[in-house]
């Protein structure tokens, strides 16, 4: 079975299908999503699979809508406090925009945010909340994304460590929902150091590793080390706690009789530093 197949089966047989029952008169409901789970949704689903379980519109959470007072709403969003906040603003006002609220988020809340919900005035509208654990994109049967434009600015910038490590433990929780997804306890492996003198002399001329005083044969310690390694490392230990809180919860994960334990590897951009440069004009 794909990727796609995996991700679409759950988002049907996890959220949409528990709150559908014809049985009681076929009531509608409205989905509500946020940016990642609308890309998901995209990917994975048909609209008419999404309408065959008893929706009846499918809207985004950051834009304007329209009350609907006497349907249920199903939220389909990322535990973030932008998401949060719209939420509980659905419910804050003297007129609710939906009859309750069914909340699924794609990855596990933070305590603080969670805190935050149960004392909203939006609490004791909700009738639902859940963590389903997919928090990424599948872009065909073998690739996914995470969607995250910003991580290569924040792991090469040395002036934003605070936003580094937030997006680090982001990330981390995404790779985690992916094994989660898959039923995967992979063994983790990361890059911990490579010599920059390997990749340097395919990129720049001997010429100019004179004007700068580099000896390309010579195997330089200081720059032998590059600080995105030691970023893979962080990631690999964060992934790791990450897989262990799945591993705690569903015990049988990544086990099998005819089951080989996976390998998770974490590499960066400088990996192939070539690639990039490889395009109609070189």
């Amino acid at each position: 079975m794909t990727l796609k197949s995996i991700v679409g089966q759950k988002l049907i047989n996890e959220v949409l299908a528990p709150l559908h029952k014809p049985e009681k008169g076929g009531a509608w409901n409205a989905l509500i999503v946020d940016r990642l789970a609308m890309r998901m949704l995209s990917a994975c689903c048909k609209m008419h699979d999404v309408m065959d379980q008893g929706v009846t519109i499918v809207e985004d959470l950051n834009k304007r809508r329209e009350p609907l007072p006497t349907i249920d709403a199903i939220y389909l969003i990322s535990p973030t406090k932008e998401s949060v906040d719209k939420l509980t603003q659905d419910f804050s006002g003297s007129h609710n925009l939906y009859k309750c609220a069914h909340v699924f988020f794609t990855e596990a809340c933070p305590d603080q945010l969670f805190s935050t919900l149960s004392r909203s005035p939006a609490a004791r509208h909700i009738k639902t909340l859940k963590e389903i654990n997919i928090a990424f994109t599948p872009y065909e049967s073998q690739v996914y994304t995470l969607d995250s434009p910003s991580t290569f600015f924040l792991y090469y910038n040395p002036q934003k460590p605070g936003s580094l490590t937030e997006n680090l433990d982001r990330i981390a929780e995404q790779i985690a929902t992916i094994c989660a997804t898959l039923g995967e306890y992979p063994s983790i492996r990361q890059e911990g150091r490579r010599i920059l003198f390997q990749i340097l002399p395919l990129i720049v001329s001997s010429e100019k590793f004179n004007e700068l005083g580099w000896d390309p044969s010579q195997k330089v310690n200081s720059l032998s080390y590059r600080a995105d390694v030691e970023r893979n490392v962080d990631l690999g230990h964060l992934v790791e706690a990450k897989l262990d809180a799945y591993k705690a919860d569903e015990p049988s994960m990544g086990e099998g009789t005819e089951k080989a334990r996976s390998q998770l590897i974490i590499i960066d951009r400088g990996f192939d530093a070539v690639s990039p440069l490889l395009h109609e004009l070189t």
